[in-house]
């Protein structure tokens, strides 16, 4: 049998490839081209499945880069999964178990919104098969996206809705419905300013005071003290129990309880991260805790039908807090001022009040629940002007640096 070459110059029909292989699995390199075919895996460990696929490939980078047009991926004999078909495929996958890969019923609901858009727009764009969506496809759809809606889109929701479609593509090539060829490698640019107002302390205070003052917001008041001093989220203080919060030792715990079963009842309590975690509390919040009639039940309730929801914290925020006191903190510059804050503004005051505070950057993620790659000191360490001048004023990069200069922090006379 003719011994495999280590590497070998093949032409094709578009471009010139050198193929070998890397970890056992063949590769092929087209950068050497006039026109850069990129390098790419051929997802095989055999040689003469790697020829094969070798063509596919040459035939697709040449629609991808422009020098040929779509119809000649008709020509591929190779029956590839529909637009539709791959959708269901992999929403039904999200819905599996946990422990299994799937995914919470809001992020399937999300990924649900964004790919109803992606088989619109295929169907506008005559697109029929999984193997038709190209980086060239994709581009198209993120430019078409803005106009089917007069406010248009904001840099990062294209991008999730970029990221979703190559995350259906990849998803469908590990699990053998597409041909590994068929993989999208477009890049997309990762957005990682956060679009959320991070209140300021005066306006914390003063939410405070306007919803502690006023008896029928008193419910609001505790919800809202809560977020301030945990940095949790609003759907995990609503399914916060009593058995959750030891004043003994002044610690509260958010609990992941996925299909556990607590006094022979079926419990469902989860977390973003899937992971219980405890949260230390101050005495301002054991003091409020004290206070309230604890019983077996949720901590927090609705006073119009006794469940809490997310949705009624967001709406009762803006129609009784914000609206009231947008004139006391009107906008300044055209950036997002008071009136645009959310519920989730909470969690990034309590994040950059840690921050400012010198507490360390491990803490804050277990306190807020963080996986470890998550950019959250990017999105939440927002100093001030002052701040930021303090820092940068007790900083001593030399010995002599005090000395030589005669410096002094300025808002310290």
């Amino acid at each position: 049998m003719k011994k495999k070459l280590q590497r070998e110059m093949i032409s094709c029909e578009y471009f010139q490839w050198t193929i070998y292989t890397r970890n056992g699995v063949w590769q092929a390199d087209g950068r050497s081209n006039a026109v850069d075919a990129g390098r790419n895996s051929l997802g095989t460990r055999d040689y003469e499945e790697a020829r094969k696929e070798l063509i596919q490939l040459d035939r697709q980078m040449a629609v991808d880069l422009g020098l040929a047009e779509k119809n000649i991926l008709e020509a591929i004999d190779e029956p590839t999964i529909s637009i539709s078909d791959g959708i269901s495929e992999y929403l039904a996958d999200c819905q599996n178990p946990s422990i299994v890969g799937g995914v919470r019923p809001s992020t399937v609901k999300r990924y649900v919104a964004i790919l109803d858009k992606f088989e619109t727009f295929s169907r506008q764009t005559k697109l029929k098969y999984w193997s038709q969506v190209t980086n060239q496809v994709v581009k198209r759809y993120v430019a078409w996206l803005p106009k089917q809606r007069k406010s248009g889109y904001a840099e990062r929701t294209l991008t999730i809705e970029a990221n979703t479609v190559k995350q259906v593509n990849r998803w469908l090539i590990e699990n053998e419905m597409l041909p590994h060829r068929y993989r999208i490698n477009l890049k997309v640019k990762k957005i990682n300013d956060s679009p959320t107002y991070c209140w300021k302390p005066e306006e914390v205070h003063a939410m405070l005071e306007l919803t502690k003052g006023t008896p029928e917001l008193n419910w609001l008041w505790r919800v809202l003290l809560t977020l301030t001093y945990t940095g949790a989220r609003s759907g995990e203080i609503c399914q916060l129990e009593w058995r959750d919060i030891d004043l003994n030792v002044f610690e509260l715990t958010i609990r992941h309880e996925s299909g556990s079963e607590v006094n022979g009842k079926s419990k469902s309590r989860t977390t973003k991260t899937g992971k219980t975690r405890i949260v230390p509390i101050k005495r301002v919040l054991a003091d409020m805790f004290s206070q309230m009639p604890a019983t077996n039940g949720r901590v927090f309730s609705h006073p119009e039908d006794d469940v809490l929801e997310p949705d009624k914290i967001r709406k009762s925020l803006i129609k009784d807090v914000l609206t009231p006191l947008s004139q006391k903190f009107p906008p300044s510059g055209t950036g997002k001022s008071f009136i645009n804050g959310r519920v989730h503004s909470f969690r990034h005051f309590f994040c950059s009040q840690c921050a400012n505070g010198g507490v360390p950057e491990p803490v804050v993620k277990k306190w807020m629940g963080h996986s470890k790659d998550s950019q959250m000191f990017e999105r939440y360490y927002h100093l001030n002007d002052r701040d930021s001048r303090t820092h940068m004023f007790r900083l001593n990069l030399l010995d002599l640096d005090d000395r030589l200069n005669g410096e002094s922090d300025p808002d310290s006379n």
